[in-house]
């Protein structure tokens, strides 16, 4: 391999560099930082470890069929970056990931935002107890779950997915395909679909507040079954309204 044994490396300025070929391709990485800010750029790894107790985590141009990110007070970014099995845990501090593929995606903050932009992401777990939830791209079969903040899915979005937020809204847009089980406690369901209304079977519940179905505004609730339909939507609101719009089935 390309290093053996444990190594300590230190130096008056406080900052390490490891330089690795560029198409190498190393088993296991394993990075710890106490107070600093870890960057990685350009690795290929089987599995990668990166933790920092108090600084930054930055992975740029990776790929790894399995990598683990520990922050306990920072900003963890992720660009064009493919990680499979991506697990992520961030107590305070924001989680940023561009232009990311991964299948088998965890993410848990306790209190910062939580944002992807340009993602192709499968099968998701996403907690954030107190911040937004904002995932753009390629979206398949994704839970995603916010006690304080707003959760907003857009793209292209299919398979079994699963979207509620304690307070705060719940924003769904784009070409949406599949399963979508939705709830808001305190805040408004918004669902925007290029799809026909006739290519969704819906089941709508708010206790209070109002339901409006593209121009059409029902009072309590609505069971909609459309036959041949292979799309649900089923969203209950404690406190909001509910609004779904679709593509005009006129054109």
């Amino acid at each position: 391999g390309l290093f053996s044994g444990e190594k300590s490396i230190y130096n008056s300025d406080n900052k390490v560099t490891i330089f690795v070929p560029r198409d190498a391709v190393i088993d296991k990485m394993d990075v710890f930082s106490n107070m600093g800010t870890i960057v990685v750029d350009g690795i290929s790894s089987n599995t990668i470890s990166l933790k920092a107790l108090f600084g930054d985590v930055k992975a740029i141009n990776t790929n790894s069929t399995q990598a683990t990110f520990n922050l306990s007070s920072g900003k963890l970014t992720i660009e064009n970056s493919n990680i499979n099995n991506c697990q992520i845990d961030n107590s305070y501090g924001d989680i940023i990931l561009t232009n990311i593929i991964s299948d088998g995606f965890t993410a848990n903050c306790s209190a910062g935002r939580i944002k992807i932009e340009d993602g192709n992401i499968k099968n998701a777990n996403i907690i954030d107890s107190y911040g937004d939830i904002d995932l753009e791209g390629k979206l398949e079969s994704i839970n995603a779950q916010c006690s304080m903040g707003r959760v907003k899915l857009s793209g292209e979005i299919s398979g079994e997915n699963i979207l509620s937020s304690d307070y705060g809204n719940v924003d769904i847009e784009g070409t949406l395909y599949g399963n979508y089980d939705i709830s808001a406690d305190m805040g408004e369901i918004e669902v925007s679909t290029s799809l026909k209304e006739s290519e969704y079977n819906l089941d709508l519940s708010a206790d209070m507040g109002n339901i409006k179905i593209g121009d059409k505004n029902e009072r309590n609730g609505a069971q909609i079954n459309n036959n041949g339909a292979q799309n649900n939507i089923k969203a209950h609101a404690d406190m909001g309204e509910i609004n779904i719009s679709f593509e005009d089935d006129d054109d």
